[in-house]
């Protein structure tokens, strides 16, 4: 396993396999390289899943600002142009705007009632997800309350 440290971005990890047998596995479990360049994307098959997967997914490729001064704020998730479409499509709400380097999408959420919809969604077992997240969607709706 390698760290990445791409500058001014949060470092992430990459993790090769030398076993044919192991990548194998992964890939059936929709674990493949090149998601971006390949479009490959997967949204589990029985909804009951859906907000389970949607929160690793936002705990590993989504990110939630606060806007500093006023209320509100933004939560987006990064993907590739097919699976962010179809994650505005699947949650009817967000858009889906390209980012500068024109090899990533995000799609996004501004509004309160989209972002307490979303927090709601995939927040229904506490015990799961990322606790820094969780707390930045938060203050995002704290901010709601106050302005």
């Amino acid at each position: 396993m390698r760290i990445i440290q791409p500058g001014v971005y949060t470092p992430h990890y990459r993790i090769n396999f030398s076993s044919l047998r192991l990548a194998s596995a992964l890939s059936r479990y929709g674990v493949v390289t090149g998601r971006m360049s390949t479009a490959n994307y997967y949204f589990p098959k029985k909804l009951e899943y859906l907000a389970a997967y949607l929160l690793g997914y936002f705990d590993g490729d989504g990110c939630a600002y606060v806007n500093k001064g006023r209320s509100g704020g933004l939560v987006c998730i990064v993907g590739a142009w097919e699976f962010t479409y179809e994650l505005a499509r699947i949650l009817n709400m967000g858009s889906v705007q390209e980012h500068q380097s024109k090899k990533v999408y995000y799609w996004r959420i501004f509004s309160r009632e989209h972002i307490q919809s979303f927090y709601n969604f995939v927040y229904t077992n506490q015990s799961l997800g990322l606790q820094r997240k969780r707390q930045k969607i938060e203050q995002i709706l704290e901010g709601y309350k106050r302005g």
